[in-house]
């Protein structure tokens, strides 16, 4: 946690404010409906919105930034599993990867192997601050897409989405 102002850290510091800002994400990579990236938030047990954005090609280093109507901001990239939270008033905080999967569907069938596919991350991360440990951070497991999908991380965990068999 960074505060940008003493007076803001004190004034945080000295209260009993104990409040968990979550984020979950889903970026979708999708070549039939097109690419893009949703993000829930939440301060504490209060949800306050969601937003969705569409960019055309995006990739794991493209920024996503999200200006909610609460005064929250939030930057992602990484495929949403890296990023920060700032509100007014200077409190900015990096956002923690708390859970997170990624999914890969065929959308095009050739004889034995896939012609056109696409990718799914979906992420849970917090601030960090006060209550966080008191969130389970659950996923949606989103469901099949129909047909043949794979879910997983590959072994290190690079980034790259590959089925763990």
């Amino acid at each position: 946690m960074k505060f940008t102002t003493p007076l803001l850290a004190a004034a945080m510091l000295a209260s009993s404010v104990q409040a968990c800002i979550r984020v979950h994400v889903i970026a979708a990579y999708n070549p039939t409906v097109g690419d893009g990236m949703r993000v829930q938030i939440w301060d504490n047990d209060d949800f306050c919105e969601v937003q969705r954005q569409s960019k055309t090609g995006p990739n794991a280093e493209t920024h996503w930034q999200f200006a909610f109507g609460n005064g929250h901001f939030v930057e992602l990239w990484d495929n949403g599993r890296t990023g920060f939270v700032s509100l007014p008033g200077g409190y900015r905080a990096n956002l923690n990867l708390r859970q997170k999967q990624c999914e890969k569907n065929c959308y095009l069938f050739g004889e034995n192997y896939c012609k056109l596919s696409g990718l799914t991350y979906e992420s849970a991360l917090d601030d960090g601050f006060g209550n966080c440990g008191s969130y389970g951070h659950q996923l949606c497991n989103y469901a099949d897409c129909g047909g043949w999908h794979q879910k997983g991380w590959s072994n290190g965990d690079d980034g790259q989405c590959r089925p763990n068999y």
